[in-house]
């Protein structure tokens, strides 16, 4: 069984490749559930699965000396769709892919300090649909 390289991500945000930005990509999944529980004498809930939905949260870092802002590739507009791809092994052939539109939901301001140590920025987004087709690494699909 092959072993997952956790450091070779690949990740773009509008076409921008950031990887050399990024800190952290946490993608996440889950489902509403809806209950079904009925009858008499029921000792047990019953549940079916409703709508998916998905939360994608990056972490991207700038030093002091690095030009190349977020703001200036504009990509920090809260509201705004964003499409992002992700490769939690990089890109390469039969490699899991994450591409889907995504609304950004919401950006704290960086910290800044009198280190001039790197600037950081966390980017929480929402999805907007479903995962483009061939994009969902959740159902097996890959690069």
């Amino acid at each position: 069984m092959a072993t997952l390289a956790h450091n070779r991500g690949w990740l773009t945000i509008n076409g921008i490749d950031v990887r050399a930005a990024a800190i952290s990509v946490e993608p996440d999944r889950s489902v509403e559930l809806n209950d079904t529980t009925r009858g008499f004498g029921t000792d047990w809930t019953s549940n079916a699965a409703g709508l998916k939905s998905a939360k994608i949260k990056v972490m991207l870092a700038y030093t002091y000396d690095n030009e190349a802002r977020l703001t200036d590739q504009g990509l920090t507009d809260v509201g705004e769709t964003y499409r992002l791809v992700y490769g939690v092994e990089g890109n390469a052939a039969n490699t899991p892919i994450l591409d889907q539109d995504y609304i950004l939901e919401s950006v704290p301001s960086p910290k800044v300090d009198v280190k001039k140590t790197m600037t950081v920025w966390e980017l929480s987004y929402t999805h907007k649909d479903a995962p483009h087709v061939g994009g969902d690494m959740y159902a097996g699909d890959k690069f």
